[in-house]
């Protein structure tokens, strides 16, 4: 087991710093904070290979799905989304740069919720990447939001707890209410208490 390591003084981290780490800790440096990442829900890993299987389904030749891949971003930040979309030629690398990027998918986690809706729309919009997805599972529903770059920020394309379909940056199908059903057969209704 990895011991946590304690953030420097000034509270800011650098990529530089992060070969300080044990190398099985999971983490992301997000705008020079370093975040330790719990182990996912078993219905976390679910919805992001559903993710993962929607996006190989029509996925052009160059580019490949992944799961849980960290992406080179600056000297400040190193995230690690849930699935991706990026050029495999440089797939023996870690991190990738975030130019190989063109799909993120993040799956909100109770301790994600910040970083996901705010910190990385902006992180992911400024490096480029041409659609980022959020998946929100804590309701009695699942929600996809659909950010796609117009320029250089984000707007919102898309927000359905329905049938989700896209042609960014190829056509895609995602049937979240067929989802949830499969999830809570797995895994059993959400609880009251669930955030």
């Amino acid at each position: 087991m990895s011991a946590t390591p304690n953030p420097p003084q000034s509270g800011e981290w650098t990529v530089a710093g992060l070969t300080r780490l044990p190398p099985d800790l999971r983490y992301e440096l997000i705008n020079g904070r370093l975040v330790i990442l719990a182990s996912p829900t078993f219905m976390h890993q679910e919805i992001c290979l559903a993710v993962y299987e929607a996006l190989k389904r029509n996925c052009p030749r160059g580019l490949r799905p992944a799961l849980d891949l960290s992406l080179r971003v600056d000297d400040r930040n190193e995230p690690r989304p849930d699935v991706l979309v990026a050029n495999p030629a440089r797939g023996r690398r870690t991190p990738l740069p975030i130019e190989d990027a063109v799909v993120v998918a993040e799956v909100v986690s109770p301790t994600s919720t910040i970083r996901d809706q705010r910190d990385k729309v902006e992180l992911y919009a400024r490096a480029g990447v041409k659609a980022y997805w959020l998946i929100d599972p804590y309701h009695d529903r699942l929600v996809l939001t659909e950010w796609t770059l117009v320029g250089d920020a984000y707007q919102i394309t898309a927000k359905t707890d329905g049938v989700f379909t896209t042609e960014v940056p190829w056509p895609v199908t995602l049937d979240l209410p067929a989802l949830l059903r499969h999830c809570n057969e797995l895994f059993g209704p959400p609880e009251d208490d669930a955030p």
